[in-house]
This record gives C-alpha cells, structure tokens and sequence, in this order.
C-alpha cells in the first residue's frame, strides 16, 4: 500500500489545532499541539493518511515528494484458519519491495527443501519462522533511511478447529535442506 511522509514546515504553522483534530477523528491520533502552539507528532504510528496535509490552511504541512510502502505479511484466507497479515514493512521504497520479490524464489526453494512442492506464504513464514524469514528475504537488500522493519510478528489465530499444526512428530516439515536417510 502506498503512503506518503508528511513535511512540517514549523515556520508557516499558526498553532490553529485544525491538522490535530483532523488526525484525531480521521486518522491515528498522532499529533498534538505543544505549549509554543506548534505540532508535535508521535512519528511511530503515523500511516501516512495525509490527512494534517488536506487540512491545513497555511500549507504548513504538505505531502512529501518520495513514494513510500506499507507491506502487510502473512494473512491468508479460507474456512478454516484465516488470519490477518500483520504490519511487516513501513516507509519502504519500491527498490526494497522489489529486492525483496526478487529473493522470494530463492527463499521458498529453501524453505521447501528444493522440492516441487506448493505451500501458501504465509505458511512457509511459519514454518521456517520470522526471523529466518527475515534473513533470507533480505539478503542485499539496501534499505532506505526512513525504512522500519517489524521486529517480530507474532500471529493471534485460533488455529483449534483446524489443528493444522498438530500433528505426529515424524510427519513434521523442517525448513532448509533435510539430511538424507
């Protein structure tokens, strides 16, 4: 999804409050007017809306030139266990999502063991877990300074129905090549 940073000129704000409220009721909430009269915001969970940008009647904010992504990882649909994707990527540029597409048959090889076989993203995510996920997906892969990356994600399904997971010891996949027998 695409996003935008949002550019504060301190300068041509008059401390009217109105990108505020229209953060506050549109959009995350992130801004707030400090005791000089000017705008503060809590960087972390803006999504880049752009909403203060609509808003403001001096053109103290204005969008930013760069296009930027928002990658959301690992949701997948169906009856049995569906789940939402999680925030994965934010402020990325085009060249870190498509480094990271360019790694993705190389990393779903491994992970399959370099078999024939098709697995669903986000099940492969979860079989080799996120922070191997991580590692392969990203290898030279240059990030742009503004660029976060989750940490972890850690998925909130109710997998009981499906049992998917739960299985026999020996019927058990691991990710990366396996020793022959």
């Amino acid at each position: 999804m695409g996003v935008n940073k949002q550019d504060y000129d301190i300068d041509r704000c008059i401390g009217c409050g109105s990108c505020v409220d229209a953060c506050k009721h549109h959009a995350t909430g992130v801004l707030s007017l400090n005791k000089n009269g000017k705008v503060d915001k809590d960087a972390c969970c803006c999504v880049g809306c752009g909403e203060c940008s609509l808003i403001c009647p001096t053109g103290a904010w204005t969008r930013g030139t760069k296009k930027l992504y928002r990658v959301t990882l690992g949701g997948r649909t169906g009856k049995q266990n569906p789940r939402a994707g999680k925030l994965f990527l934010n402020w990325v540029t085009e060249d870190v999502i498509l480094g990271m597409f360019s790694n993705w048959q190389k990393f779903s090889a491994w992970a399959l063991d370099y078999k024939p076989e098709y697995l669903h993203g986000g099940h492969l995510i979860d079989r080799v877990g996120y922070k191997e996920f991580v590692k392969h997906i990203f290898e030279g892969v240059e990030f742009n300074p503004e660029a976060k990356m989750a940490d972890d994600i850690f998925w909130a399904e109710n997998e009981q129905r499906g049992n998917m997971h739960v299985m026999p010891l020996s019927e058990h996949k691991h990710a990366g090549p396996q020793e022959k027998k």
